[in-house]
């Protein structure tokens, strides 16, 4: 019996007739909770003993198993959107703003197509408030991305910059030995208002709004003519100095929005991207990688090349394209 028709019908199948190891091993994972199973598109649709997970079984050349939600398909959903994408990658597809091609252990989703370089610009500047997101997150240390905005404004020199970056260590070291006291110490409250102060009087240089718990207006004059007690009822909740940070930052890129811009366009070169199980190659910038699970990126050629071990797949573009890809790795956990 040929690849196709045994792994459609459920039924054993050797190694070589799926994309790699993990297909086929997980191809026998399903097998294994199997309670129901039936045709649906071109796939086949398995019901499993798992609380939470379907899967999907499906044949391109190769055989490959995609999980989806419990009973996807019962709620009334359509397949395709149960298992998050719009095409195969051997279909006929549109490179279309919102459409999905799915590749094994890979989706490709189009963000954006762009008719020329206004286009590209007047993207750049949609993206900054992604860009100051990630930014925050990064300096957090909640999520790592890397990215054209995160290496800009590391170039940047600028004063205020440079002294909320100092500040923030010591205000944070201070705020903490504050918190651990015993005693009610003057001379270290003090200190700690000195620290506070100087970041006040650098947010109110430009208007921004501080966030602490939730975001806190503040008038500089004010602060300084109001009683002690008040201000310490004020201030209970420290200044988060990396969202200052952060915030000031995006000021300081807005202010030089076209060397920015150019900056970006200046990334514009062969790209090699490592994803997962592929490797991404194609002519444009690299928008922003998040870990190994997804990659924007920005294409200014007429396709992008993804090849994962001996497979390897086009993508055809004829526009600068924003593309996502989203790397599948394992995110469920098999319960029975």
């Amino acid at each position: 019996m040929d690849c196709r028709t045994s792994i459609l019908s459920l039924l054993p199948s050797r190694e070589e007739c799926f994309f790699d190891l993990s297909h086929f091993f997980k191809y026998s994972l399903v097998l294994s909770i199997k309670e129901n199973s039936f045709p649906m598109d071109k796939f086949t649709y398995v019901e499993t003993k798992d609380p939470s997970f379907d899967f999907v079984v499906g044949f391109e050349g190769k055989g490959f198993v995609k999980e989806v939600e419990k009973d996807c398909v019962k709620l009334g959903k359509d397949l395709r959107k149960c298992l998050g994408f719009d095409y195969l990658f051997s279909e006929e597809y549109k490179v279309e703003e919102g459409k999905r091609i799915y590749y094994p252990d890979l989706t490709v989703e189009v963000l954006r197509v762009l008719k020329d370089e206004r286009d590209v610009d007047d993207f750049l500047e949609e993206e900054l408030k992604n860009y100051e997101a990630k930014d925050y997150a990064t300096s957090e240390g909640v999520e790592r991305f890397v990215n054209p905005y995160l290496e800009f404004t590391s170039t940047l020199r600028d004063k205020d910059l440079e002294e909320l970056s100092l500040l923030s260590s010591v205000y944070s070291l201070a705020n903490n030995v504050r918190d651990r006291a015993i005693e009610e110490n003057e001379e270290l409250e003090r200190v700690y208002r000195q620290i506070e102060n100087k970041i006040i009087s650098i947010a109110s240089k430009y208007n921004v709004e501080l966030r602490k718990g939730k975001p806190i207006k503040y008038e500089m004059e004010e602060r300084i003519s109001e009683d002690e007690e008040h201000v310490e009822e004020e201030m209970r909740e420290p200044i988060d100095v990396t969202a200052l940070l952060v915030k000031v930052r995006a000021i300081k890129v807005r202010e030089r929005m076209e060397e920015f811009k150019e900056f970006v366009k200046s990334k514009n070169k062969e790209q090699e991207v490592k994803l997962g199980k592929y490797s991404v190659s194609f002519q444009g910038v690299l928008l922003d990688k998040f870990e190994d699970k997804n990659v924007t990126v920005l294409s200014m050629g007429k396709g992008m090349k993804l090849k994962m071990g001996s497979h390897e797949f086009e993508l055809r573009l004829q526009k600068p394209t924003v593309l996502l890809l989203k790397s599948s790795r394992g995110r469920y956990e098999v319960v029975i």
